[in-house]
């Protein structure tokens, strides 16, 4: 069954609360009319042919107990009833106004809560929060809990945003310093402009080429506005080539790469997926000392393609999971932006797939592409 929204509900509440005050003005109105009390009850009421007779009787025995009781008794009885009534008019007229208040406390005051919070962090206050009484439910439970999740949403972003400026930063500030160094030496004429320096300049160059587009592949990753130009292709073929690019890599960094790659279609953005893969070898290589190997293997089952990337260097530790942050480097002196691994992870999802690593029994990671 569908919730009743929260308004909605306020409404129907509300209502309940304005008809049982109207019943409970009938009953007070019935009430009063079945022991007929006005201002003229309090007043003797006019005398009838039994007053007179008690009249005349209470006139010869004028000590008699049982008559003085007998004609006060009309009186007595509508004082008990007017007494009577009035005590209850008071009792339950105060009962339904505590009621009433305690029900527009039990709104109102939560409600005044998230105000006060949603302006402290509209200031700037992320940490501010709504008391959720323990074992409470209903409405504005639901709300302040609603509230505090969104605060707490809001804090991570924040505090993950300011992180990610400063890792920004950070990454620019390096290539950019080298380049500059670099210049102010062959202003200074330190050293020649030769084929050396700008191949070391242009080196630096392509790095923050590659940040910049990365940071933009992530920013409109986020956004959902990434754009992939999907085409039925080889995957066997394209997963050869990018591998075969890193041949000369592997033989500066006496490192064994191989393959295992089957027959395998998909519709897929070629780049994309080629990008995915560079980024993979590229980590592998890092993280795999002189004499290891990297293997990379791809097949299809049950109209899933799985891509992995496995590795004999150093593997990981902690939780798998923080490999795929944004700037997260489990070997600092390795050099890199830590962008690479979360690009993977965004590409990969963009198709609908999903990417897991794991430590080898033997030594070395994996990382598993499936999609």
């Amino acid at each position: 069954m569908k919730p009743i929204p929260f308004g909605q509900r306020l409404v129907v509440r509300l209502a309940v609360g304005m008809i049982s005050v109207a019943l409970l003005s009938l009953f007070l109105t019935f009430a009063l009319q079945v022991v007929n009390v006005t201002l003229s009850d309090l007043r003797p009421p006019e005398p009838d042919r039994m007053q007179e007779l008690l009249t005349r009787l209470l006139a010869e025995n004028p000590n008699d107990e049982d008559l003085l009781a007998l004609t006060e008794f009309p009186y007595e009885l509508r004082r008990v009833l007017l007494t009577t009534t009035l005590l209850s008019v008071i009792v339950s007229g105060g009962l339904w106004i505590y009621l009433a208040i305690r029900f527009a406390r039990s709104i109102a005051r939560p409600i005044e809560q998230v105000t006060s919070a949603a302006a402290k962090i509209t200031g700037g206050d992320l940490s501010a929060r709504v008391d959720v009484p323990s074992g409470s439910s209903g409405e504005t439970a639901r709300l302040s809990e609603h509230f505090n999740q969104m605060a707490r949403s809001l804090e991570t972003y924040e505090r993950e945003r300011t992180e990610m400026i400063a890792a920004i930063a950070h990454e620019l500030r390096t290539p950019l310093a080298v380049m500059l160094a670099r210049l102010e030496v062959m202003e200074a004429g330190l050293v020649e402009l030769s084929q050396e320096e700008v191949s070391r300049l242009g080196h630096q160059a392509k790095l923050l080429t590659r940040l910049v587009n990365d940071l933009r592949t992530l920013s409109l990753a986020d956004a959902n506005r990434l754009s992939l130009y999907k085409q039925k292709v080889d995957l066997g073929d394209l997963v050869r080539r990018a591998t075969e690019s890193f041949s000369g890599r592997a033989r500066e960094a006496v490192v064994s790469l191989s393959t295992e790659i089957a027959d395998v279609w998909a519709t897929v953005d070629p780049d994309r997926l080629e990008q995915v893969l560079f980024n993979l070898l590229d980590n592998a290589f890092k993280h795999t000392p002189a004499g290891g190997r990297v293997t990379v293997s791809l097949d299809a089952s049950a109209g899933q393609v799985r891509l992995a990337v496995r590795d004999t260097g150093t593997g990981f530790g902690g939780d798998p999971k923080r490999l795929f942050g944004r700037f997260y480097k489990a070997h600092d002196d390795l050099g890199g932006s830590g962008l690479g691994l979360a690009l993977v992870k965004v590409l990969i999802e963009s198709h609908g797939g999903s990417v897991s690593a794991k430590n080898n029994p033997d030594g070395g990671a994996s990382f598993e592409v499936r999609f």
